[in-house]
């Protein structure tokens, strides 16, 4: 009988690999599968309206719609200062679709303003034919800048500086549009590659008004001390308070960069308003003007609102865009976009990553609105935590990101923010320094309008309180008084600053140490300064000119200065000629 023996069946080779290519496989999708569609809403995009084609937010025209509520021809500011300023930084292919969207017809280019730092060349020639053997060449730009910048924050009488008086009577026009566009209520300037804007990225937006406006702030600078030279109050106070005007226009932007500006612009016409309110001769309806002029301005928009809206939008738009695969090198400002294009190109939940991003950015704005001593506490916690937001401090979540779409969506989360945060502690330092000095200004009118009644200067801050001011001025930095002194000559009066501790009235900015001018501007550790205000500031003075030494002097230069002297003398022995002759009839 033959017995058949069955054969065990034998599994063929590629059922080994059959389970890892199944678990490959899921990785795969896993990894770089299509991700869950991003959810319009409060928690993730924030705004449901309007929306692109792509059904996505459109913050770009948010943005522009919400500037444009309530604007006019008429009470649009940006129509008088694009007068005085054209072209601003537009190239020319911009100018065409910019003039249109204000309605306004194209400036006349002999008309605009003239930068007061134009007038460099001009001060030089005036130097050399004043000062002869003054050295040329150390007459550079910086030297010449210096004496424009001192002429913006000092008074100075005509004959000291013809150039910059003579600039003052040629801009007079285009001044008067700055201080006129200031005054208008509303404030829109549009995008210049405005035709492309509904589908421009935020962070591209391009800013030709803002820096623009810095320009506008020197020269009203410079004419307001001008008109106080000239015993002109009331004009003066028109151009500083074009100023402050100007920067709250600058403050309704939408980003950091547009408050930041506007806190600088301000912070140029502090000491201007100082000089002005405590000059002997100002009225004291002036004074009550300028209180109530100051206490009319707009209210400044706080640091936490450009957290709570234009940072915040450009992180999600950004964030977005990266999702759709849409972000290009250009509008990120980057060389190297394969990080990103990585991000668009694996599996992600953008779920996860936009409310990861509110959520930073509610704490960011939760932060900017505490007081000052309790917003230190919060502020280092803050920078501990994005310095775990690193690859290095997070080793684990890396290698959960292989395996999760959790995990990859928030590593991608903690990689935007990174790069997108602002820096926070700087941006509010600089609104808590233009917040000080706006105390600092009222204490500063309070005491001028007592000296002006009581013809000398309080002992104390207290004894202001309460014709002059409700309360005794407090420093944020200390919740305490502000420092104050009398001097014989007038008072010092300052805020403790960061370090919260009493520096003497040595000030920021070294141009007063110790509590007293000096000569010449000293080189602070900013740590160990103050916010002060000395009062009275020393009028202009004319730097010393750098000379050639007489070695280094030619044939014909040193024949020219002899004959000076010559002359010089020659003007002296008649001067006391004339002195005998008068005395001899008398």
């Amino acid at each position: 009988m033959t017995v058949e023996i069955k054969k065990k069946p034998r599994l063929s080779w590629w059922w080994f690999l059959l389970a890892p290519l199944l678990l490959f496989g899921m990785l795969f999708l896993q990894a770089f599968g299509p991700g869950p569609e991003i959810e319009i809403g409060p928690s993730t995009t924030v705004i449901s309206e309007p929306l692109r084609d792509n059904g996505m937010p459109n913050y770009s025209g948010f943005i522009v719609n919400k500037a444009l509520d309530g604007v006019t021809p008429e009470n649009n500011a940006a129509i008088p200062l694009l007068r005085a300023l054209w072209p601003m930084e537009l190239n020319p292919d911009q100018e065409p679709y910019v003039l249109e969207a204000l309605q306004m017809p194209r400036p006349d280019p002999t008309t605009i303003l003239v930068s007061p730092y134009e007038t460099s060349p001009a001060i030089k020639a005036w130097i050399l034919r004043e000062v002869p053997n003054a050295d040329e060449d150390a007459l550079d730009e910086d030297f010449l800048w210096g004496i424009v910048e001192d002429a913006m924050h000092a008074t100075w009488d005509p004959g000291e500086l013809p150039t910059m008086d003579k600039w003052a009577k040629q801009n007079e026009l285009p001044i008067d549009w700055l201080v006129e566009g200031a005054a208008r209520p509303k404030y829109y300037f549009p995008q210049p590659d405005g035709e492309t804007v509904e589908s421009q990225c935020m962070i591209s937006w391009l800013l030709p008004d803002v820096q623009a406006m810095r320009q506008a702030t020197r020269a009203l600078c410079v004419r307001s001390m001008w008109h106080l030279s000239n015993d002109r109050h009331a004009e003066c106070w028109n151009d500083l308070l074009a100023c402050y005007r100007i920067a709250r226009h600058t403050n309704k932007g939408f980003s950091l960069v547009h408050n930041l500006v506007s806190i600088a612009i301000e912070s140029m016409a502090v000491s201007n308003v100082h000089q002005l309110i405590h000059d002997e001769d100002i009225s004291e309806e002036l004074l009550a003007q300028i209180h109530k002029d100051l206490e009319a301005l707009a209210p400044r928009r706080k640091m936490d609102q450009f957290f709570q809206e234009g940072e915040r939008f450009a992180a999600l738009d950004v964030a977005i865009r990266i999702a759709n695969g849409t972000l290009s090198a250009d509008e990120l400002g980057v060389a190297d976009m394969s990080a990103f294009q990585v991000a668009s190109s694996i599996r992600v939940d953008w779920n996860i990553v936009l409310k990861e991003i509110n959520g930073w950015y509610d704490r960011h704005a939760t932060i900017a609105q505490l007081p000052y001593a309790q917003r230190l506490v919060k502020l280092e916690e803050l920078d501990n935590d994005i310095q775990r937001l690193t690859p290095q401090n997070n080793p684990s979540r890396m290698a959960q990101g292989i395996i999760s779409m959790n995990a990859r969506s928030q590593i991608v989360a903690d990689t935007m923010m990174m790069l997108m945060l602002p820096a926070l502690q700087a941006s509010i330092a600089a609104e808590d320094r233009a917040l000080a000095y706006e105390d600092l200004i009222q204490a500063s009118l309070a005491l001028a309008r007592y000296h002006k009644k009581n013809g000398k200067y309080p002992e104390t801050l207290a004894d202001l309180v309460p014709d002059f001011a409700a309360k005794t001025p407090v420093d944020l930095y200390t919740d305490s008084p502000f420092a104050y002194q009398t001097k014989p000559d007038g008072f010092l009066l300052y805020s403790l600053f960061e370090d919260g501790t009493d520096n003497g009235g040595t000030g920021i900015a070294g141009e007063v140490v110790e509590g007293e001018y000096v000569r010449e501007e000293t080189n602070v550790d900013i740590d160990l300064c103050d916010l002060v205000v000395r009062i009275p500031k020393p009028p202009f003075a004319m730097p010393v000119i750098p000379l050639i030494q007489p070695e280094q002097l030619s044939g014909t230069q040193m024949a020219e200065l002899e004959a000076e002297d010559d002359d010089e003398e020659e003007e002296e022995e008649e001067e006391v000629q004339d002195d005998d002759e008068d005395a001899e009839v008398e």
